[in-house]
């Protein structure tokens, strides 16, 4: 009884961790930084990452997102490329061309599909591309297969 009593103990004192640490607003995760000047879709794209785990770092335009990427390095950069100022294209040659960036993978998430684009990221160095609108499944697959070895600490439905 006492044995059990004490892996109960330990189980909750685990899960208590776990939650502090996941309501601090910084769960345990894997960082997934989102650069995207659509209010409305970066919020859709964090809420849904950080309820499967991630932790999320939000960029509303490319030179926040470059000052973000080279501050917390994030583990993945998911990345629009329709963006006033710094377009997303400007934000991928130069993640590409840092030392401490240029082998984080990067996701392009946007709205551009023509082939020619879909080729150009490719060729500058994007790691994949998804085409808006947001569909999480797909984007959780992308995360996933861009993250090997990192999953998140949980799975929602």
């Amino acid at each position: 009884m006492k044995l059990i009593s004490l892996l109960i103990g330990i189980a909750i004192t685990n899960m208590v961790e776990f939650l502090k640490e996941l309501f601090s607003g910084n769960p345990p995760g894997p960082a997934v930084l989102v650069i995207d000047d659509e209010l409305f879709f970066l919020a859709g794209a964090s809420l849904a990452l950080e309820q499967k785990g991630y932790r999320v770092f939000k960029a509303a335009n490319g030179a926040e997102g470059l000052k973000i990427a080279f501050e917390k390095k994030p583990s993945l950069i998911i990345l629009d490329i329709t963006m006033p100022g710094l377009s997303g294209w400007e934000v991928l040659s130069t993640i590409r061309a840092a030392p401490s960036t240029k082998k984080t993978p990067v996701l392009m998430l946007t709205t551009v599909n023509a082939t020619g684009d879909i080729n150009k990221a490719f060729e500058m160095g994007a790691n994949d591309y998804l085409i808006k609108p947001l569909n999480t499944e797909r984007l959780f697959q992308k995360v996933a297969t861009l993250l090997p070895g990192k999953p998140p600490p949980f799975k929602t439905k």
